[in-house]
């Protein structure tokens, strides 16, 4: 039998080291690939770690400040509580001074024979309803309400008889009047007013 002779033993050799260099290379490429894989997998999973812990850290920090932001609403509330308490005082404060000066003059205005029952006041409407026995003293009441500098807009509303009389009776029965004015702005009321 014949022996099969290599009469080119260094095209073994070369086809022998190219696979070796080949099989190297792809088991480098294999593990750089690993490598590569293991250091995102590593790397995201500490990213994944870090995002937790910062989530916990913000849910920590909310529920410290919890009470606090549950005390910045309440305080907003109690503001807005306060601001439109304010301005009702404010209200009531610019209503006080029309009032005082309606009260001081209203005796000038007013003749003796007619009896005030009652007085209204909204804003600078005033309503005012009285009695009286002598027609000629609601007379006179209009013409001293329409010459007060410090009124406008005055209006007689109604003027029924009535049969009650005043204390001191004059046969005739009274008369029952509802009277409405506006008081007039504070600029236009005069320095002795």
């Amino acid at each position: 039998m014949l022996k099969a002779v290599n009469l080119l033993p260094w095209r073994a050799e070369r086809q022998a080291a190219h696979r070796r260099r080949f099989l190297g290379l792809l088991s480098g490429a294999v593990v750089l690939a690993l490598v590569a894989v293991g250091g995102m997998f590593f790397d995201g999973n500490q990213q994944f770690r870090k995002q937790q812990n910062q989530y916990a850290q913000l849910q920590q920090q909310i529920l410290v400040l919890a009470p606090s932001l549950a005390a910045v609403s309440e305080a907003q509330g109690l503001s807005e509580l306060y601001r439109n308490r304010l301005r009702q005082i404010s209200d009531w404060h610019h209503a006080r001074f029309p009032l005082i000066h309606l009260l001081n003059h209203l005796p000038d205005v007013f003749p003796e024979a007619i009896r005030l029952e009652a007085l209204t006041l909204h804003q600078d409407q005033v309503r005012l309803r009285g009695l009286t026995q002598d027609a000629s003293a609601l007379s006179l009441l209009l013409t001293r309400m329409g010459s007060a500098n410090w009124l406008s807009h005055s209006q007689l509303h109604t003027v029924d008889r009535v049969a009650q009389p005043l204390p001191r009776h004059v046969p005739g029965g009274s008369q029952r009047f509802t009277f409405t004015l506006t008081l007039a702005p504070v600029h236009s009321r005069t320095a002795n007013d």
